[in-house]
């Protein structure tokens, strides 16, 4: 019966951070492209196709667009942020979607952060904060 309630426990720990999330950040589906996003997604031609991954790993991958490159400098290594955003544009490349993704992986974390703590033996309250956090 106990991991019945804690299974029970941790899904009403995702619904409310989901909706905490919809409640600050849900306006954010309805934005474009802005900044950083522009060289990073919409002109980076590693984003676009599958046959690039490897490059998330081996190459200057943020600066691919903006000609940042030169000489095989690596500025920024995020290999698991390239690699995300690899599969997300193969499924969509809208904003609106981009952006959905990133509420997920918000989400994601959060509920690791709660499971973490909880595992280490932390008050629930504390958990639940700390990974809202």
């Amino acid at each position: 019966m106990d991991k019945i309630a804690n299974r029970i426990n941790i899904v009403w720990v995702i619904g409310i951070y989901a909706v905490l999330l919809g409640v600050f950040y849900g306006s954010t589906l309805t934005h474009d492209f802005v900044y950083d996003d522009i060289g990073s997604i919409v002109q980076n031609e590693y984003t676009h196709s599958l046959s690039h991954v490897p490059h998330a790993f081996t190459t200057c991958f943020w600066g691919a667009a903006k000609g940042w490159c030169e000489g095989g400098d690596v500025a920024e290594y995020r290999p698991f942020m390239a690699l995300a955003f690899i599969a997300t544009y193969q499924i969509s490349s809208s904003s609106a979607f981009f952006h959905f993704m990133h509420l997920v992986y918000i989400l994601g974390a959060a509920t690791l952060i709660f499971l973490l703590l909880r595992e280490l033996g932390s008050n629930k309250l504390l958990a639940f904060f700390a990974g809202f956090l």
